[in-house]
């Protein structure tokens, strides 16, 4: 009997594991999507003055831009060296339709999870102020300013994500279109939380187990 009952014991939990999501890293240089929403991440442009975000257009392999702008700014590509090049839009008199501008990567996110994040930002052109950051939704969770050809890490670990939030990755503009360029990259790992009917299952498994065991005796 207690055989029988370890082996039903270790069916349920394998059952409860199944139904429950694995936990997984994204890299957002390989995820880096193709088209809008591909691998639930987008490229974005964020408008400071109505805290507002537009898709980028398309306009190539794995890359996304603003056509009829200078520079197609913002744009947001994937290099060839393990990079994702994001560069914003600043409106000192150049007359952009959408004004000034910040560069973003946003990820939507599909489910319950607990989400460890980790990158770096990196000025390209030897930039004067550039502003870089993370957030979740609209809480900022990581913040620095770069110049010259530096660069920033972030580690950010145990944000709690329900389906339908947003992280969003972005640079500001450092007030010339010229030496707005930064480097990005990023790692997500991504631990889903047991949704409440695989919890249920399983508690409702164990009693079970528990009452076949007291009328066994």
């Amino acid at each position: 009997m207690k055989k029988l009952f370890s082996l039903i014991l270790m069916l349920l939990l394998a059952l409860c594991a199944g139904q429950s999501a694995f936990g997984m890293t994204v890299d957002l240089w390989n995820s880096f999507p193709d088209f809008q929403g591909q691998n639930s991440l987008y490229a974005d442009a964020y408008n400071p003055n109505t805290n507002s975000y537009r898709q980028l257009a398309d306009t190539g392999t794995c890359a996304f831009g603003t056509p009829g702008q200078g520079f197609a700014v913002p744009l947001l590509y994937k290099d060839s060296s393990n990079w994702i090049v994001m560069h914003p839009a600043s409106n000192p008199g150049q007359g952009w339709t959408y004004g000034t501008e910040y560069a973003v990567l946003a990820y939507k996110a599909t489910g319950t999870s607990f989400f460890d994040l980790s990158g770096e930002f990196k000025a390209a052109n030897n930039s004067p102020y550039i502003n870089v950051f993370v957030k979740k939704n609209n809480s900022l969770l990581w913040s620095v300013n770069l110049w010259g050809y530096n660069g920033a890490s972030y580690n950010l670990a145990n944000i709690a994500m329900n389906a339908g939030d947003y992280l969003y990755f972005g640079v500001s503009p450092a007030g010339n279109d010229y030496y707005d360029t930064t480097l990005f990259k990023g790692t997500m790992n991504i631990n889903p939380i047991p949704e409440p009917g695989t919890l249920l299952l399983l508690g409702t498994g164990l009693v079970g187990l528990l009452g076949l065991k007291r009328k066994n005796r």
